[in-house]
């Protein structure tokens, strides 16, 4: 019985060695009052601070960077070495310099033709009235270009030939271009100009002048345009005035003219070759 009673007495000694110490409703290891955990567990997990991160993370970012923005590690927001254009690129391709493509020149907007004795002020010759009913002397077709121009061909255009051709050019402006001595039907005219609407060709002026009434070169030139496209359309002949036109079924004319006109020099006597469409 004596060794029942001493078997008892350690029993509920174990049993009091293993009673919880505290009165709280929380497991052991808890710090909190209210925490429901395991044994041996924290609100987070060990080694994590107070926020949402993976362990060892302490931003918003991954670990290697060192701003706030969400990017992959060791990445900017444009690739490495780069800038907002390409690597060695600009506004212009590599190697372009101006707004002109290669090969063509940066000419001036204008270059006024210089001040000489028997020039005509700048200006048009007045189109010729077309006849209703072209008379039979009226040709199906001119001579296809020029000095080398077509009507309708650029100013642009036409200065890079001009130039490339070797003319004399005089200068030129926003719809004329100006040349010097410029052989023309079988005869060298000291100025010529062509003139242009909206930049496209469609007049050309040659004249040449004397001081004393000289008709030769007139009926020279009006021989010629004869041999080539018969007889003109329409002439006039009003004293000193002198005036021919042949006309195209297409629509373009030829004016010849012999006229006293007042030139940079005081009045002289002009003969006056015009091409227009």
């Amino acid at each position: 019985m004596k060794k029942f009673y001493t078997f008892l007495t350690a029993a509920a000694m174990a049993c009091m060695m293993f009673q919880p110490a505290a009165t709280a409703q929380t497991r052991p290891g808890n710090s909190s009052a209210n925490a429901v955990t395991r044994p041996g567990q924290s609100n987070v997990r060990p080694g994590s601070s107070s926020s949402n991160n993976k362990p060892g993370n302490v931003t918003t970012t991954r670990p290697g960077n060192t701003n706030t923005t969400v990017t992959r590690p060791g990445s900017t927001p444009t690739k490495p070495g780069s800038t907002a254009t390409r690597p060695g690129s600009s506004v212009s391709r590599p190697g372009n310099s101006t707004v002109v493509r290669p090969g063509q020149s940066t000419r001036p907007a204008y270059v006024n033709p210089p001040t000489r004795p028997n020039r005509l002020p700048s200006m048009t010759r007045p189109v010729p009235v077309r006849p209703t009913t072209l008379r039979p002397g009226a040709v199906a077709k001119f001579r296809n270009t020029l000095l080398g121009l077509n009507f309708g061909i650029t100013m642009a255009n036409s200065l890079n030939y001009l130039y490339n051709s070797s003319y004399s050019v005089d200068g030129y402006g926003s719809n004329e271009v100006y040349l010097r001595n410029v052989n023309e039907m079988n005869y060298t005219w000291t100025d010529a100009t062509l003139f242009y609407n909206n930049r496209a060709l469609y007049q050309s002026m040659f004249y040449e002048s004397t001081i004393g009434y000289n008709t030769s070169r007139y009926y020279g030139v009006y021989n010629s345009l004869r041999s080539l496209y018969g007889n003109p359309a329409t002439t006039s002949n009003n004293g000193r005035n002198l005036s021919a036109t042949w006309w195209c079924y297409d629509g373009e004319y030829i004016t010849l003219e012999y006229s006293q006109l007042n030139s940079s020099n005081g009045y002289r006597y002009f003969t006056i070759l015009t091409y227009g469409r």
